[in-house]
């Protein structure tokens, strides 16, 4: 049987004690334990927000996300999308999950992003436009 995918994508506030300088200690582990639990995606941060897209095994993506949402490193969280996805985005750009650093990799992201548009079906594409708003 195969395992039903989940996709979630989120905006929200980071606390001020979150800065572009500590982002990197701040969730250090957060890469080895969601390729752990089968989950890739993306996590930007810029001007003092968070947009998050996670998909995985939705077994381990909504106890995640419940997860995510009572985090007190940000506060005003706002859904984009929530919903079973038939294939992964992010499988295949850099490690499977990544934080974004928008001067170093954000122009990568740009690119993959136009690639997906470019080369697979309305609902990946439909997806990866939910994307461009956050990294143009």
């Amino acid at each position: 049987m195969k395992t039903q995918l989940h996709t979630i994508c989120y905006v929200s506030t980071a606390v001020s004690t979150i800065t572009q300088h500590n982002i990197s200690e701040v969730f250090e582990g957060i890469v080895e334990n969601n390729l752990s639990l089968g989950i890739t995606g993306v996590l930007l941060f810029q001007h003092g927000n968070f947009m998050q897209i996670l998909e995985g095994p939705s077994i381990a993506m909504l106890p995640l996300y419940e997860s995510i949402k009572r985090d007190k490193r940000h506060h005003h969280i706002i859904e984009i999308m929530n919903q079973p996805a038939e294939e992964r985005m992010f499988e295949n750009y850099m490690s499977g999950f990544t934080i974004i650093e928008p001067s170093k990799e954000i122009f990568q992201l740009q690119k993959y992003i136009r690639f997906l548009e470019d080369n697979f079906d309305e609902a990946v594409k439909n997806r990866a436009e939910m994307v461009r708003p956050f990294i143009y």
